[in-house]
């Protein structure tokens, strides 16, 4: 005799991933609203002598300013043409009403049109790749990064039998073991302990106006931000650049 039934329901928790849509565009700032951000910059640099308070207060001046900043239009696929945006058009306006024989062959004609007229396209601009890297530089292994459309997790990352891991609960796994080996080993450990006990007798170097200069211009452009949500686009040097001089 059955009483009562349970149930439980599992909530997945799946990763967020943020749209490139949403960085906020980063234009070239200058005069007064440029002379305005520069005092703000200079004014958090200059109340704290601590080096992470120093980055918390330039961080929430950065975050207020790309607040006021526009929204980035949306990219538009190059791949298509406007004949094909048409042909799209005219095809979903015809999946809304009612189908019948006529409308049905007329989708069908539009939908080997549509597949014919992306192909072509996706060739043709293969070909303009291949003809401006070959123009360039004569070597096409750029024209085939530019060109893939994945980017492998961690490349040729062999575990202790030597096996070639490229699934990602394979990394994790052999990662964590070797974390965990690690953290066991008493070697390692003593090791550890005497890099951070002599990180701490040395006071840290100076931190030069030509070295932040130089990490801010070799950060790639259109990745996506970390924790503190601030892009690297290159158009943000023109307020970064200023005569702060070195940080102590």
């Amino acid at each position: 005799m059955i009483r009562c039934k349970l149930s439980i329901a599992v909530n997945r928790n799946r990763r967020i991933i943020k749209s490139r849509n949403n960085i906020r565009d980063l234009p070239k700032v200058s005069g007064e609203s440029a002379k305005y951000w520069e005092n703000k910059f200079m004014d958090s640099l200059s109340t704290s002598v601590e080096i992470q308070k120093q980055y918390n207060k330039l961080e929430s001046e950065i975050k207020l300013l790309l607040t006021q900043l526009p929204r980035n239009k949306k990219e538009e696929n190059k791949l298509i043409s406007q004949e094909t945006k048409y042909l799209l058009d005219r095809r979903k306006s015809l999946y809304k009403g009612k189908r019948n024989k006529e409308k049905q062959s007329e989708i069908t004609k539009l939908s080997k049109e549509i597949n014919r007229n992306i192909s072509h396209e996706k060739k043709k601009k293969r070909q303009k790749i291949f003809e401006k890297f070959i123009s360039r530089t004569g070597a096409l292994r750029k024209a085939y990064k530019e060109l893939s459309d994945k980017s492998e997790w961690a490349v040729k990352l062999k575990n202790r039998r030597g096996k070639v891991l490229s699934r990602r609960p394979d990394i994790i796994k052999e990662a964590t073991s070797f974390y965990k080996d690690s953290s066991n080993d008493i070697s390692y450990r003593d090791e550890v302990g005497r890099c951070d006990s002599t990180s701490t007798d040395t006071e840290p170097e100076i931190i030069l106006r030509s070295e932040i200069d130089y990490v801010i211009k070799t950060q790639k452009n259109d990745k996506a931000p970390g924790r503190d949500n601030i892009g690297n686009e290159r158009q943000f040097f023109e307020v970064l650049f200023i005569n702060y001089g070195p940080i102590k």
